[in-house]
Parts: structure tokens; C-alpha cells; sequence
């Protein structure tokens, strides 16, 4: 059996589709808020004191570690200037090696020249002077 809705057609009777009856609509949960027990707030005030802890162990562990590496620097600046100095101490006594050599060897041109020709003296001077630049580096 049909019923006859205002336009008179049975196709637009949507109630005929209906398989099951509606739900009775149940009422909505209501949300309370509670507070943590005291042991999770114990347990919460104890994890929070360990990472404050732990943070200000960080931070005394870089400083201590700067200061550390402060200290190695410096020593490491002493030991290069010190070395510095005995290098330039070095290269001061190479150059004065080598003019004693050039003049010694001004005086031996002399001697060489009023006893033998001046034929072998351009080999031993290259020599000398040879000497005397590896002297002064």
C-alpha cells in the first residue's frame, strides 16, 4: 500500500526506503578535568629538577672546557713565539756567517791573484758565494 503525498507520486515517498528505526539519541559524555594524583605530580616535579640539572651540568661543562682550551692557546702562543725568537736568533747568525765568508773570501782573491792567474777563481768563487747564500736561507 502506498500513500499519496501533495504531488501525488509515489517515488518521492522517502519513507518507504527506511530499513531500520532511528536511535535513540544518547547523551553526550561531559568532560571533567582532574588533577594528577600526587605521586604523578611528584614524579613530574622530579623530572622537571633533573633537566634543570642536567642543563646547568652542560653549562658548567662548556665553560670549564673554554677555559681549558683558553689556557692550552696560550701556552701554544708562548711555545710558537719562543720558537719565533730562536729562529730569528738563527737567521741573524746565518747572515753574519755569510758576510765573514764573502769577506774572507775578498781577502782570498787577493792572495789568490798575486800568486796564480784568475783562470779557476770564478769556480771557487761560485762556490763560496753559494755557501754563503745557503747561510742566509
Amino acid at each position: 500500500m502506498q500513500r499519496q503525498h501533495s504531488n501525488g507520486s509515489a517515488a518521492y515517498d522517502l519513507d518507504n526506503f527506511r530499513t531500520r528505526t532511528p536511535r535513540a539519541r544518547s547523551k553526550k559524555p561531559t568532560l571533567t578535568v582532574t588533577r594528577p594524583s600526587r605521586s604523578v605530580r611528584a614524579r613530574r616535579r622530579l623530572a622537571t629538577a633533573m633537566k634543570v640539572a642536567a642543563v646547568i651540568a652542560i653549562g658548567v661543562a662548556v665553560v670549564v672546557m673554554m677555559l681549558y682550551y683558553r689556557a692550552v692557546l696560550t701556552e701554544l702562543t708562548l711555545q710558537i713565539s719562543s720558537e719565533r725568537t730562536k729562529l730569528n736568533e738563527e737567521i741573524s747568525e746565518g747572515t753574519r756567517l755569510a758576510a765573514e765568508l764573502e769577506e774572507w773570501f775578498l781577502f782570498y782573491k787577493e792572495v789568490w791573484r798575486s800568486v796564480s792567474r784568475e783562470s779557476e777563481l770564478y769556480r771557487i768563487q761560485d762556490v763560496v758565494f753559494g755557501y754563503a747564500d745557503l747561510l742566509r736561507g
